[in-house]
């Protein structure tokens, strides 16, 4: 129970558990290759991404895949993961809302 007068004041610090990555080779060009687009299942991230994907279209030669996560809070199941790198070689993420 605070007293009158007193103020609780909380620090937003959590401790991260993710250790430490290194960049990932980039493509050289987008030219022939096949790129995926993941949509996190919110409304209008299928728009943004289908109208990205035919924009990259016209100005290189890529192969489009689709994907979307089922929940959009949670982390994509490691299914989904494990099929968008056995089919593409890059992926864009979106957000939606």
């Amino acid at each position: 129970m605070t007293k009158p007068g007193f103020v609780h004041a909380y620090v937003p610090v959590g401790v991260s558990e993710a250790g430490m990555s290194h960049p990932v080779h980039r493509l050289e060009t987008l030219s022939g290759k096949r790129i995926g687009f993941l949509g996190n299942g919110k409304p209008n991230t299928d728009v943004l991404l289908e109208t990205l994907a035919a924009e990259l279209k016209k100005q290189f030669p890529i192969e489009a895949f689709h994907f979307r996560k089922q929940i959009p809070s949670l982390a994509a199941p490691d299914e989904l993961i494990a099929e968008i790198c056995d089919r593409c070689d890059a992926v864009v993420l979106a957000v939606g809302d």
